[in-house]
């Protein structure tokens, strides 16, 4: 309290002026992070509502955990890697073995990266700009993966009828 008496009233209003400033920023930053981990919360989602439930590998709610801050950095390794299991277990059930690991190592090297750049400092912002690129490329395999399992019908299970 004493720094910011010891300015003059003109001082005071600059810095006035600055710490709102910054405090908005800080929310509209924070609002925005919110909205995009929500977005791809959403589209994991609908990627595994594309598969069968009995080809889950995890519950298709704990997608919605990565957008929790502090917890996501661990919950990446979980739902990433068994999106994309679920869709090769659904694939390899239908026959199909051209689909390759659906980006399951892409999801790892994202979930690596993600708590690299979330618990390294100084160099952990380089770390996430190379996690982000990694977030995309592996949305794009698992929304492609999405499509087709959404335009090829269900093929029974021989197993089921053994």
């Amino acid at each position: 309290m004493e720094f910011w008496n010891s300015m003059d009233p003109e001082q005071q209003r600059i810095m006035g002026d600055a710490l709102r400033q910054m405090l908005l920023v800080t929310t509209v930053g924070t609002f925005l992070i919110l909205i995009i981990h929500v977005l791809i919360a959403w589209i994991m989602m609908k990627c595994f509502e594309a598969i069968p439930k009995q080809y889950h590998q995890v519950g298709a709610w704990q997608v919605w955990i990565t957008v929790l801050p502090c917890i996501n950095v661990i919950w990446h390794f979980l739902t990433y890697p068994q999106l994309s299991r679920s869709f090769r277990r659904y694939f390899e059930a239908q026959g199909r073995t051209d689909v390759g690991d659906c980006g399951e190592r892409k999801g790892m090297y994202f979930a690596i990266s993600y708590a690299a750049a979330n618990v390294i400092p100084c160099i952990g912002l380089l770390i996430a700009v190379y996690a982000l690129i990694v977030q995309v490329e592996y949305l794009k395999e698992v929304w492609k993966a999405r499509k087709l399992a959404l335009q090829e019908p269900p093929r029974p299970d021989p197993a089921q009828y053994s």
